[in-house]
């Protein structure tokens, strides 16, 4: 596989190169760049099979590549030094990204995910996603629902229901689908969106929150009438969360 490298800082560029030609003895560098001209430029001449892409290059933010080739799908890694850095926005739409300093393991993995991941088209709508989560304040999620991807809105999310080691979503259109992640998984990545895990087994979105029943198990009343039983563990919490949500609304 041939891959690129946008890197302003030299030592970091050649230590990615180094660290991904020990990993993957087969993979040909065809070229470190350390400006977006220069990316642009090499990619309209030999097209890679991915790129590394430094988030935080000296003038500007490498993201902007997206906006000048809004039909740009090939697979990307980002690498940042900085841990909080539009990081929510890389998961909420699947993208790779590596923490500075790069870890052997972490690297491989992203590279590994590249080659059996998911199809030029499906880079097409990733790099989309990105684009909108940070330049946006409507959040999407992006998604493997069965063999395909899908981009979700997240503000159209209502509930979300453990199904095993799967997650059932269920939308305002009263659509559902199951993705082959985790409750946990999801209650980490929207835990700052207004999303609250109410049991074991269900996450609620707060917006959707018509009324609280304070009975010995609480339950909330949603929009859509339904009711969402609190478990007794997360009672206090539950509640404590809804009201910090209303003082600040």
């Amino acid at each position: 596989m041939k891959y690129l490298i946008l890197e302003d800082d030299k030592k970091s560029s050649n230590h990615l190169k180094e660290m991904i030609s020990l990993a993957f003895p087969d993979f040909q560098c065809i070229g470190q760049l350390d400006t977006i001209e220069e990316f642009i430029d090499s990619i309209s001449k030999v097209e890679p099979d991915f790129v590394c892409l430094d988030i935080q290059l000296k003038q500007e933010l490498s993201l902007r590549i997206f906006e000048l080739l809004p039909t740009f799908n090939i697979p990307f890694i980002f690498t940042t030094g900085f841990e909080k850095y539009a990081i929510q926005a890389f998961r909420l739409s699947a993208a790779d990204y590596l923490l500075k300093p790069i870890k052997k393991n972490e690297l491989i993995d992203a590279v590994n995910k590249l080659s059996n991941q998911i199809t030029r088209n499906n880079w097409l709508q990733k790099q989309k996603v990105i684009t909108s989560n940070i330049n946006s304040n409507e959040k999407k999620l992006f998604i493997k629902i069965k063999d395909n991807y899908e981009v979700v809105e997240i503000d159209r999310i209502v509930r979300l229901y453990a199904q095993g080691m799967y997650s059932q979503i269920y939308t305002e259109d009263n659509l559902s689908f199951i993705t082959a992640k985790p409750l946990k998984h999801f209650e980490i990545l929207l835990s700052d969106l207004g999303f609250i895990r109410i049991s074991r087994a269900e996450i609620i979105n707060s917006s959707y929150i018509s009324k609280v029943i304070n009975k010995s198990n609480s339950e909330l009343i949603l929009q859509n009438k339904y009711k969402a039983v609190i478990s007794s563990r997360r009672k206090t919490y539950v509640l404590k969360e809804i009201e910090k949500l209303i003082q600040s609304n």
